[in-house]
């Protein structure tokens, strides 16, 4: 842990220690345990353990997929260009993003929600530190409580509704707190944000083909995932591969229907998950590994 939160100090990527450490501290148990003769025991144990990590990692992978793949499709920077281009002042675009925020981080995850808002809050920030810095904050804040109230808005959340330790609609519970969360910090820094209008972009970034039905898969692609958890009681990420598979024959039309004769600028699923990162999905492994390593010894 002390390796993670000096990551950016050492240049040592977050899944690196914890991949090592939790599979190490297997090897110390599975050294133990040979010399009880109770060897059996840690191996059905880690069965499960890896069958619990195998949903999670299955369910972020196609939602990272569904990011990159949106990402490529320009969602994000048509968003950006239209709320340059509305001309609206600063104090209403800090409203703008963390209301972004807020309702995107309960569909995305709360860190992807984050970063693609503070790039917008960055280019219309115009490298206006009075704006830019109640802004970033303002996002992360949002992107947090709005995760807290959706499965799929953080990992904890995930993790407790994969193991169905809550059910679905409970998580709506958290709404009025969740907004309470966000509402207050945001309106005590509201006043220190310049009452200004930046300089307005007349830049108009289109969509690219396919984009729209892609937004409305992704939204199927949850609505499957839910439904596969609340009413067949299957693993949720059978339900969001389901709908990669969707997303797969969207991806195979675009390719050789709607893209134009150079294939290298042809829709390629597959780029899309080889953007996805892997440094996130290999921490997770490497963190569950390492606490189902002291859940085991009790």
């Amino acid at each position: 842990y002390i390796l993670v939160i000096f990551e950016e100090k050492i240049h040592l990527r977050k899944s690196k220690p914890v991949v090592l450490i939790g599979c190490f501290m297997w090897f110390i148990i599975g050294i133990h345990e040979v010399g009880n003769g109770n060897s059996e025991h840690a191996h059905e144990h880690l069965k499960h353990l890896t069958s619990e990590i195998g949903e999670l990692f299955f369910f972020l992978l196609v939602a990272m997929t569904y990011i990159n793949t949106l990402e490529e499709r320009n969602v994000f920077r048509s968003l950006r260009s239209w709320l340059l281009r509305k001309g609206l002042g600063f104090r209403s675009l800090y409203w703008a993003t963390g209301l972004i925020t807020f309702f995107l981080s309960p569909l995305a995850d709360n860190l992807t929600s984050a970063l693609l808002m503070s790039t917008v809050a960055l280019a219309v920030g115009n490298g206006i530190r009075k704006f830019i810095i109640p802004a970033f904050i303002n996002i992360v804040v949002a992107a947090n409580a709005g995760g807290a109230w959706s499965p799929f808005g953080d990992i904890t959340t995930l993790m407790v509704w994969t193991a169905g330790k809550v059910p679905t609609i409970k998580f709506a519970y958290l709404m009025i707190p969740s907004v309470l969360n966000w509402l207050i910090p945001a309106i005590i820094m509201y006043p220190f944000v310049p009452n200004q209008k930046p300089q307005g972009s007349t830049e108009a970034i289109p969509m690219k083909p396919g984009a729209k039905f892609i937004i409305a898969l992704g939204i199927l692609t949850i609505a499957i995932a839910v439904s596969f958890h609340q009413f067949l009681h299957l693993p949720p990420f059978m339900g969001m591969m389901f709908g990669l598979g969707f997303l797969m024959f969207k991806g195979y039309y675009l390719r050789h229907w709607t893209e134009g004769p150079n294939k290298d600028e042809r829709f390629d699923l597959f780029k899309s998950v080889e953007k996805v990162e892997f440094d996130t999905l290999l921490f997770f492994f490497g963190i569950l590994t390492a606490v189902g390593a002291l859940q085991y010894i009790g």
